[in-house]
């Protein structure tokens, strides 16, 4: 019979190793565990911050855009508003007479073309009845009592906007809201309603578009919580919520922040993770949010790959490789994208720049008059400190006309309708004016200016010289405000061109020892909205607009600009432009160029014969006393047609000190009439006026002046228009001259004084009337 084995026997350091393999095992998987679970919370916590910038990304173009659009709304409204008070409107049947006209309706009809997101303008009584509706004329009885917009306006008496609340348009029905402002008369009353109706189909489309059927939820609401336009998948607002600042998760990101000191902030509740975000210089805000089982989800992708890499390492990189892989392209995604929303923005604004020409149109004449009262102010006997305030005025408008210049300019530029003048002058007259006007700037400063002329003084030549001085005046502006010390040097000179008869080349060079420019900064120099370093702004101020400016204005002149610079001791600009060989232009006796601290910037070119007004920084302003008056201008009769009382009294107290007498018009048609009754030496003849404007009102005086045999009577036209061509149409009318608005007192006597010399007929009508 077999005797068993024995058992093996079990030695003590076996359970040793296997409590420690055992402990090894639950350490490596204790371990396996925390990583996946660091891991874990990590990926979630980059994929929360990934889905949080892209909220961040979105509505901050999405709140752009409806400010941009809230903000073109206000400007109709703003020049509905002008258009009344214009009217001087004094009760509700004179109201009527005037809003409720076709043609009234069809000028709002006109106001909102290009704009998709208003789909109407309507105007209402103080009883909230519409009596002009831009959708039919004449307009549809509509009572609007029962909106919250009249009985807000009703109830108050403030002028400014109100934000109603979405209700469906009885004029469309569709649902809209509407953005509104009281009109008062001049009692305070309630006088009219200006209501702008914003249909909601308008953004709920640009949301889809741009959310591109993501499961988004967009809410975009007033103040006051009340819902304008929401998606089909709304977030709760009541839910309470854990709120953290944009500023905690991006503290060196500057974040904007409204006037009322609200900033955009980011949201969790129930389900939800969002991002509130107001709107700018609206009363509304704009909160996107996206449900977690898509930002969860989400992370719950990402980790599949982080468990097989508890299994399998190499596979773990593999996987989190890929997740990588994954997040770089949604990011370029992303910004493919945000490039998209900024080319639909580009052509927004452009149609923006387009409208901005034609509300700065009317900024410029009460500037006419600020800019020259102020002026006349300083010449009369102030205190010291009574001088300052006047002294800042005027260079604080000037800084405004220089600002509303550069972005009419550039708004035509965009545009495409800058067009260039071609009159005769001398190019080294030119240079030597323009630099006769800077050296003042120099004044007590250690800055030699140089200038050097390699030209025939006697060289004339074809082109647009008050432009050829503008961009002279931004580069020599921009030389002398970056040196402190050494010198500033304008080169100019000529060659005749080989391929073309009768045709010259001018090389112009600006040179300076100032603060340099770095190399990164040339390649985005003649950008909009550029300047050289971010701290230049702040420290010498300027739109960034100039050199932009230069640069086309230099292109359509034929040529091309350039920059060579040396960070810390030099800047050399230099261009070349094309004219045509011109004939000698007739010179101008009797006036000679005005010193420079009189000049001051205007809105558009000057004439030839007027000083030259370039942008930059101009000698601090001086009290000059009255000229007396010169035997051309002592006794002289001058008309002057101006609907506007400030500019009617500049004129009137400028001239009168030049020994001038005036009889003034508020039309043209009681323009005609004194020229009819009447003998003048000169006619100051404003274009824009009620009743007949200028324009009618010289075509029907040189028609008395044919019919009847009369002299022609020289009339200089006064226009505050900024549309190119608009020089053009007035010498077309039958007009003599052109002086834009605002104007100085050196240009204006210069003009008068020029065309007084010029008129046989001077003094004359004078002497008939007091023999």
């Amino acid at each position: 019979m077999t005797q068993p084995q024995p058992a093996p026997s079990i030695s003590p350091l076996q359970p040793r190793i296997r409590r420690s393999a055992v402990t090894l095992g639950v350490l490596l998987l204790g371990l396996l565990m925390a990583t996946v679970v660091v891991s874990g919370a990590l990926l979630y916590r980059a994929s929360l911050n990934d889905w949080r910038n892209d909220l961040s990304t979105l509505s901050t173009v999405l709140a752009e855009s409806t400010a941009q659009t809230m903000s073109s709304a206000r400007l109709v409204i703003d020049s509905i508003q002008y258009d009344i008070e214009a009217a001087n409107i004094e009760d509700e049947q004179h109201l009527r007479q005037h809003v409720g006209s076709a043609e009234f309706s069809q000028a709002m009809r006109e106001k909102i073309r290009g704009l998709p997101f208003i789909s109407g303008v309507g105007i209402s009584n103080a009883e909230g009845r519409i009596i002009a509706l831009s959708r039919a004329h004449p307009a549809p009885s509509l009572d609007l009592t029962d909106r919250d917009y009249y009985l807000h306006h009703s109830q108050s008496a403030s002028t400014e906007d109100f934000l109603g609340e979405t209700v469906n348009s009885r004029a469309a029905g569709v649902p809209t809201f509407y953005l509104s402002r009281r009109i008062n008369d001049r009692q305070g009353r309630m006088l009219a309603i200006v209501v702008v109706a914003l249909p909601c189909s308008f953004f709920e489309d640009f949301f889809s578009a741009v959310t591109k059927d993501k499961p988004f939820s967009i809410l975009l609401s007033r103040r006051d919580e009340k819902a304008l336009i929401s998606t089909s998948l709304v977030h709760d607002t009541d839910t309470e919520r854990d709120i953290t600042p944009l500023s905690e998760l991006h503290p060196q990101r500057p974040l904007p922040q409204n006037q009322d000191g609200r900033t955009p902030y980011y949201f969790m509740q129930s389900h939800w993770l969002g991002i509130h975000r107001p709107v700018r210089n609206a009363p509304m805000f704009l909160e996107i949010g996206v449900t977690d089982k898509v930002y969860f989800g989400e992370w719950l992708e990402s980790m599949y790959p982080l468990m097989l890499v508890a299994a399998i390492s190499l596979v773990g990189l593999i996987g989190g490789f890929a997740v990588a892989l994954r997040q770089a392209q949604r990011r370029e995604q992303d910004a493919l994208l945000a490039m998209q929303l900024k080319e639909e923005a580009d052509q927004a604004n452009e149609a923006k720049s387009r409208f901005l020409a034609m509300v700065s149109h009317e900024i410029r004449t009460p500037m006419n008059g600020i800019l020259g009262l102020s002026e006349l102010l300083m010449e009369s006997g102030l205190s010291s400190k009574q001088r300052h305030y006047a002294d800042s005025i005027h260079n604080a408008s000037g800084g405004l006309v220089r600002i509303i210049n550069d972005i009419l300019d550039f708004s035509k530029i965009e545009s495409g309708k800058l067009d260039l003048e071609e009159l005769a002058f001398h190019p080294v007259r030119l240079a030597r004016d323009v630099a006769e006007l800077y050296r003042p700037s120099i004044h007590n400063r250690e800055v030699q200016f140089d200038l050097r002329i390699d030209c025939d003084e006697s060289l004339c030549l074809v082109g647009d010289p008050s432009r050829l001085k503008q961009v002279l005046g931004n580069l020599l502006s921009n030389a002398i405000k970056f040196t402190p010390a050494g010198y500033v040097r304008l080169s100019m000179s000529a060659r005749r061109e080989e391929s073309g008869r009768n045709r010259w080349r001018l090389f112009f060079a600006v040179a300076d020892s100032g603060i340099g420019i770095t190399p990164e900064a040339l390649a985005q120099l003649f950008q909009p909205f550029t300047q050289a370093d971010n701290t230049i702004s702040r420290r010498f101020g300027g739109t960034g607009l100039g050199l932009t400016i230069s640069k086309n204005l230099v292109e359509l002149m034929g040529g091309r600009i350039a920059c060579q610079s040396v960070p810390g001791q030099s800047t050399r600009f230099s261009f070349d432009i094309l004219c045509a060989e011109g004939a000698q232009p007739q010179a101008q006796p009797g006036i000679s160029s005005p010193p420079p601290a009189q000049e001051a910037p205007v809105s558009s070119p000057p004439v030839e014969q007027a000083p030259a007004t370039v942008p930059g920084p101009a000698p601090a302003s001086t009290a000059v006393p009255a000229a007396p008056p010169s035997s051309v201008m002592n006794g002289a009769r001058i008309l002057v047609a101006e609907d506007t009382d400030i500019n009617r009294q500049l004129l009137r107290i400028l001239l009168a000190r030049r020994g001038c007498v005036l009889q003034e018009v508020e039309n043209g048609l009681l323009a005609v009439d004194a020229m009819r009754h009447g003998q003048y030496d000169l006619v100051l003849m404003d274009c824009m006026m009620p009743i007949m404007d200028g324009y009618q009102a010289t075509a029907e005086i040189r028609a008395i002046e044919q019919a009847q045999g009369r002299p022609r009577i020289p009339i200089v036209a006064l226009t505050a228009s900024a549309i190119e061509g608009d020089r053009q149409r007035c010498l077309d009318a039958g007009m003599d001259d052109y002086l834009s608005k605002p104007f100085t007192q050196v240009g204006l006597m210069n003009t008068v004084e020029k065309w007084l010399q010029q008129n046989p007929e001077t003094g004359k009508s004078l002497n008939q009337e007091n023999p």
